[in-house]
């Protein structure tokens, strides 16, 4: 149906008599437009569902709260319903010239467009335009018997028509607007029905079956819609949302990339954009995304929370806190942000500062398992092993089928020796989730500190296979094996360590010391040296290298030196010095000269 046949019924949308008063008009024009203002509501649907709504209200407010617009108006209204009725239409042979169509048409399509306009102005701007009242829309008259003429060219028909199908549409809207998608739907369906050269309808409807995650489904519709209107820039944005959660993620770019040609100035076509970069792990293009979304819409607070998670992930720290903190400060009571800045902070190594912010997450959202997670990881940071255990426990009530909480309250179980009720909880993490190769490992660990190698040692080989490039599984199975005096196996695992790592100056250390335990003392001496070529900070090495130079080369200037770099990099086991299973197994007679004491003594304190 073309555009031109078009006329909504104003005094429908604002649901009042057409013999209300101005003033009525504006009280209610007043009461829903702020209703319906989209920054009113929460979800992606729903502030588009209030875009048009709005845009809709505003529409029929700045006609009927006009006194000539409204007269106008009312009389082309009345003129429609009594052709629709009438019999004679077809004798009226007049037409339209292409000028008086266009001078018609510029002021209907600039009365929508700056409806629009306000439908994407910010609550608190919108509310300051209302209150200064400053209306400054551009009028052009209508020109009754132009419009008489040119109407009497239509046939009824299409006119009724049109109107039915309008009125399946809005009751739709109304039906989706209460969350009765599948009622819409059928609403939505009898007006294409009735009139399927209209393309709103298969716009909302695809709405409502993206709404019920009919992905497909909302496809089709999208694509009528576009088919319809090739400019439908709503129906290209909703296209590509619908193929992301498909992972068409190809797809879902050129959509967003459609919008962004159609409407250069929708900061959602950004936004949505940087998701499907962030899937697809170009997060520079994402950042890029989110800094032009915020350009364009500085006031919504999801841009700044999302361009946060992605200099997450690109691990500035200090950048996502800024963010984080702008987006709590345009709304500060979305517990989400509360929950990542703590994750930031947790990083940061503010974990003071990270409790209080998953405090204040529980505080606005006491039903959520992420902030009791992560607070009892910042507990733990701070050795508050209680509080870790107390907020573990409950991030269990809430959500007992998450492998990651029983693991982590594993993990404070073992520092605190209960090493039961950590194998405990490692083994229910394994339950829930067998490929977690991280619970493994740490199982094994607790078995190491229970002296159960053989456990242990199973555990680190399942770690191994789920993970063929977990190189801390292969380094705790060399030391379970070095425990276990299997020092050649522990030697094939520390080298496997070091392919994995070779940058890495402490795997050198490890097996040096294993070589050590075998009295390979050159390749012991070459290993150490490599570790403190890679890391002249480190002080074990130095001091391992004191023990080659006293066992193998009966060198004790050299053996005194090379412990006092140790001690002056910073060594504080002492107490491994004299102990059997550590140095002192290697300088017993060492360790009782008194140049040795004296070093110690001197660095000790």
């Amino acid at each position: 149906m073309s555009s031109r046949t078009e006329l909504t019924n104003y005094y429908n949308v604002l649901s009042i008599e057409e013999s209300a008063t101005q003033q009525q008009i504006i009280d209610i024009s007043r009461k829903l437009l702020i209703q319906w203002h989209p920054d009113k509501h929460k979800s992606e649907y729903d502030k588009q569902l209030a875009r048009e709504k709005f845009a809709e209200i505003h529409e029929a407010y700045q006609i009927l709260s006009d006194d000539e617009k409204r007269r106008e108006y009312d009389s082309l209204l009345h003129y429609i319903e009594n052709r629709v009725t009438s019999s004679d239409y077809k004798d009226d042979k007049t037409t339209i010239d292409d000028n008086t169509y266009d001078e018609i048409y510029a002021w209907i399509n600039y009365s929508k467009e700056t409806a629009r306009k306000y439908a994407e102005t910010s609550y608190v701007k919108f509310v300051k335009w209302w209150n200064d009242n400053n209306m400054s829309d551009k009028s052009i008259k209508f020109v009754s018997n132009v419009l008489y003429t040119f109407l009497g060219a239509q046939p009824d028909q299409e006119v009724a028509n049109y109107n039915r199908a309008v009125k399946y549409f809005n009751r739709g809207l109304d039906k989706a607007g209460q969350k009765n998608f599948i009622g819409a739907i059928q609403d939505y369906s009898k007006a294409i029905e009735i009139d399927p050269q209209l393309d709103k309808p298969y716009y909302t409807r695809g709405m409502a079956r993206f709404e019920l995650q009919d992905f497909a489904g909302a496809i089709q519709d999208f694509n009528k819609a576009i088919e319809i209107n090739s400019q439908d820039f709503n129906s290209y944005e909703y296209r590509g949302i619908a193929k992301t959660n498909l992972n068409d993620y190809t797809g879902a770019i050129q959509d967003l990339n459609k919008v962004i040609e159609i409407n250069p100035t929708s900061s959602s076509a950004y936004s949505n954009r940087g998701i499907v970069r962030t899937r697809l792990e170009n997060y520079t293009g994402a950042l890029q995304d989110y800094n032009k979304a915020i350009e364009l819409n500085p006031e919504e607070g999801t841009n700044y929370f999302s361009r946060g998670g992605i200099r997450t992930l690109l691990e500035d720290c200090t950048s996502a806190l800024q963010d984080y903190n702008k987006a709590i400060d345009i709304d500060s009571q979305n517990s989400d942000s509360y929950i990542c800045r703590g994750i930031v902070k947790n990083a940061l190594n503010d974990y003071i500062g990270a409790i209080q912010d998953y405090s204040k997450a529980i505080e606005l959202n006491p039903q959520m398992f992420e902030p009791y997670y992560n607070r009892g990881i910042a507990k733990n940071n701070l050795q508050d092993f209680a509080g870790a255990i107390q907020d573990f426990n409950k991030a269990i009530e809430l959500n007992p089928k998450d492998a990651t909480v029983y693991y982590s309250r594993g993990n404070v179980y073992n520092p605190i020796k209960q090493y039961n009720k950590a194998i405990e909880d490692f083994t229910k993490a394994i339950e829930l989730d067998p490929q977690y190769a991280l619970a493994y490992n740490d199982r094994g660990v607790v078995y190491c500190n229970k002296k159960l190698f053989n456990k242990a040692i199973e555990d680190f080989t399942k770690a191994i296979e789920l993970n063929p490039q977990y190189s801390v599984a292969y380094k705790n199975r060399g030391f379970a094996y070095s425990d276990k005096k299997f020092y050649d196996k522990a030697i094939e695992d520390f080298t496997k360590v070091i392919e994995l790592n070779p940058d890495k100056g402490y795997v050198y250390f490890y097996r040096g010391w294993i070589y050590l335990w075998m009295s390979k003392w050159e390749v012991a001496k070459a290993d150490f040296e490599k570790a403190i070529e890679l890391d002249k900070t480190s002080p074990s090495p130095y001091g391992k290298l004191g023990i080659y130079y006293w066992k193998a080369q009966n060198d004790k200037p050299k053996a005194l030196y090379y412990y006092e770099q140790c001690f002056k990099n910073g060594f504080k086991q002492f107490d491994e010095l004299y102990n059997d299973e550590s140095d002192g197994n290697f300088i017993s007679d060492l360790n009782q000269t008194p140049e040795f004491i004296a070093l110690v003594a001197k660095y000790k304190h």
